[in-house]
């Protein structure tokens, strides 16, 4: 499949997930998960110096695309658009590491070898219906930290609550929404 073509459908699934339509959402996750992975890889060297897995950094952008989906504009090319998230997202976690974030571009429209490997944890991932099932202000958490990049004391402030607890609430509420997940994968 040309990379237009590639493009074209991964809008079309988008676009019909944004509608509600469950099947294309999970087809869509499949198919940018592996690609997410393979553009962040290529920064690997840089993301392990700063003690970041790439993995972390492709669920952040998961959940991050999730959360954006309303403001995705189809005029743009998706794999251009979750590029550009995988990027802050990065950075973002480079940043949290303490460590001073790399300045790079992630491609996901190159095609590799390395799409492929390595376990596909996205397959059978509903993480609508997982952030969905979680109390108000545990999704609240987990959407100001883990996807806007707010501080542990910024999300505190927001929500009512000291850093400490945050950081327990949050921790808590990320092992109840990774156990879910994998319960329905």
């Amino acid at each position: 499949m040309a990379e237009s073509e590639l493009d074209h459908e991964l809008r079309r699934l988008f676009l019909a997930a944004r509608s509600g339509d469950r099947v294309a959402y999970r087809s869509f996750l499949q198919a940018i998960a592996p690609r997410l992975r393979a553009g962040l890889r290529r920064h690997d060297q840089g993301l392990a110096r700063s003690g970041v897995e790439v993995e972390d950094v492709v669920q952040e952008t998961l959940l991050a695309l999730h959360v954006a989906q309303a403001s995705y504009d189809p005029s743009v090319p998706v794999l251009v658009w979750a590029g550009a998230i995988a990027r802050y997202k990065m950075i973002d976690i480079v940043r949290r590491a303490g460590r001073r974030p790399m300045e790079v571009e992630i491609d996901l429209e190159t095609d590799t070898n390395e799409a492929a490997p390595g376990p596909d944890v996205v397959v059978g991932l509903d993480l609508e219906r997982a952030l969905s099932e979680l109390p108000g202000r545990t999704r609240q958490l987990i959407e100001d930290v883990k996807i806007s990049g707010f501080s542990m004391a910024e999300a505190g402030e927001r929500a009512g609550m000291s850093e400490g607890a945050v950081k327990v609430a949050l921790h808590r509420a990320l092992k109840t929404l990774a156990r879910r997940l994998a319960r329905w994968s």
